[in-house]
């Protein structure tokens, strides 16, 4: 099982840097982008995966409290509930490398 999962998670991880490689080179070759326009172009992907996501997180955080006002009529709000956000982050980024 340890070896499916080590062979598996090498061709994903291979997958996923020719993917970035050819991002890289297709703006390289194609649009002539110097290096930190490349730089930009991979922090304008992350960012715009951030932006559209954040909604979704937002009505999460908002839906938690809104629970939690609802049980038990206090003020104090509790900073965990963002930890699920970061949670499926770090998720996401294990499963991208």
């Amino acid at each position: 099982m340890c070896l499916n999962l080590c062979i598996y998670s090498a061709i994903r991880r291979g997958i996923i840097y020719l993917f970035f490689g050819a991002f890289q080179a297709v703006f390289v070759s194609v649009y002539n982008f110097e290096l930190w326009q490349r730089g930009i172009l991979f922090l304008l992907v992350g960012m715009v995966s951030a932006v559209l996501s954040d909604p979704y997180w937002r009505s999460n955080y908002c839906r938690l409290e809104r629970n939690h006002r609802a049980r038990d009529n206090s003020e104090t709000l509790m900073p965990e509930w963002r930890l699920l956000q970061r949670y499926l982050a770090c998720l996401y980024l294990c499963l991208g490398n």
